[in-house]
């Protein structure tokens, strides 16, 4: 192995869709410093006599998306994420691990509403929003695949 397929932070990309989930319009988030994407599953406990020991399943996938912004207050897309948590609305989002037109990278759609803002205001550094969405509910079901996307 020799590096070449590594995926650096850096590459991955998050975009807001700003039109309709149909015919979308996907704008770049370039004012976020940091992307954290936790997932896991629930757990039911399949133990039987038999077995001993205690056995357990995967059940439903948790996820969220962890964002860290510059504050910066007439944003386009800060605005977006504010306007979402105020309003408790919905955002349709797309995670990559690379350009979204480019083939072979990873991707995640799926619709989200911010659950938590965080403002940091450090005495000498930049004033940050960590940002916590989570997939919500819609007529619309979670996309997974590999780019480009939208698929031609």
């Amino acid at each position: 192995m020799d590096g070449t397929d590594v995926v650096m932070g850096a590459d991955c990309k998050l975009y807001r869709n700003s039109a309709s989930y149909s015919t979308p319009t996907w704008r770049e988030q370039d004012l976020i410093s940091g992307v954290n994407v936790p997932s896991s599953y629930g757990e039911a406990n399949v133990t039987v006599r038999a077995s001993k020991r205690k056995r357990y399943h995967p059940t439903l996938e948790e996820t969220a998306i962890e964002i860290e912004t510059l504050l910066i207050e007439d944003d386009t897309d800060f605005l977006a994420l504010r306007d979402a948590y105020i309003n408790k609305t919905a955002l349709d989002l797309l995670i990559t691990s690379g350009v979204r037109t480019e083939t072979g990278h990873l991707y995640v759609r799926d619709t989200y509403k911010v659950f938590q803002m965080n403002e940091g205001e450090p005495l000498e550094d930049k004033t940050v929003i960590n940002w916590v969405l989570k997939p919500a509910f819609s007529a619309n079901a979670a996309l997974k695949g590999t780019t480009p996307y939208p698929p031609s």
